[in-house]
Formats: structure tokens, C-alpha cells, sequence
């Protein structure tokens, strides 16, 4: 059963793109697992390295995008891991709204009542239900 969240449809996970750099956050039963960045073009990194170029005999420093080869995976290794840092701390100063879905799913669930009636819950966004809290609220329910 796939759900659907902010960025993609997936079916275990949250991903969110940069250009050809996607990061997911990919969890099991409600439970993040991991965080991982995969990238297609290498080169949207940079990194401070020697360049060529400049005046003779110099070797300037530079931030330049980093190569497509395999002496480069450190840097890439490092770049990536940065990502993800970046992102899980984003997804931190998220607000734990645990206790407002729990109060709010209380009240809009069916109550039954002694003889086993069942009493419908209250739709806050339902026009009807809203028209009738504000007349409570107005004092217009005596």
C-alpha cells in the first residue's frame, strides 16, 4: 500500500531532490532506518583543490567540481555525508504534533453512550460543525 508524503510517492520513505542528487529517508513500520544521498552527476560537488591554470610555475587552489574517479570518493564520501547531515538536521526542528492528532482523533471519533448508541464525533472543518461552534462560543446555545 503506498502512502503519500511531501516530495514523492514511495512506499517506504520520504525523497527529496536537488537537482540529480536525491536524498531519502527510507523507515520500516512508522521507524526512520536510514538517510542516504545517491547522486548521478558528481560534479554538482565541489571541493578546495589545486587547479590548472594561472601563471607559470603556480598551482592555484580553488573550489572546483569534484571528478568522476575513483581516487575522488573520499571527497564525495565527505560532501554526501554533509547532506545528510544537513538534512536530518532540518527534519529535527520539525514539531512533534503527537499529542494534538491524538487529541484531535478523540474528538472527531464516535462515542457510544450507556445503551450503546453511537454518538458521531465532532468535524471541526465540516461548514455545518463550524457555524455550530461559533454559535456555542457566542454564547447562543441558552
Amino acid at each position: 500500500m503506498a502512502r503519500r508524503w511531501d516530495g514523492v510517492c514511495k512506499r517506504f520513505g520520504h525523497q527529496h531532490a536537488l537537482g540529480s542528487t536525491p536524498i531519502e529517508m527510507k523507515h520500516k513500520h512508522e521507524r526512520v532506518l536510514r538517510i542516504e544521498t545517491t547522486t548521478r552527476g558528481v560534479t554538482s560537488f565541489t571541493r578546495y583543490r589545486k587547479v590548472a591554470g594561472g601563471s607559470p610555475g603556480s598551482h592555484p587552489h580553488r573550489w572546483a567540481p569534484i571528478r568522476k574517479a575513483l581516487h575522488n570518493l573520499p571527497a564525495l564520501s565527505g560532501a554526501m555525508g554533509a547532506c545528510n547531515r544537513r538534512y536530518l538536521g532540518h527534519i529535527s526542528a520539525f514539531e512533534d504534533r503527537t499529542q494534538e492528532r491524538h487529541k484531535l482523533s478523540q474528538e472527531t471519533e464516535s462515542v457510544p453512550d450507556e445503551r450503546g448508541n453511537s454518538h458521531r464525533g465532532v468535524n471541526s472543518f465540516a461548514a455545518g460543525e463550524l457555524r455550530f461552534r461559533h454559535a456555542i462560543l457566542r454564547g447562543e446555545h441558552n
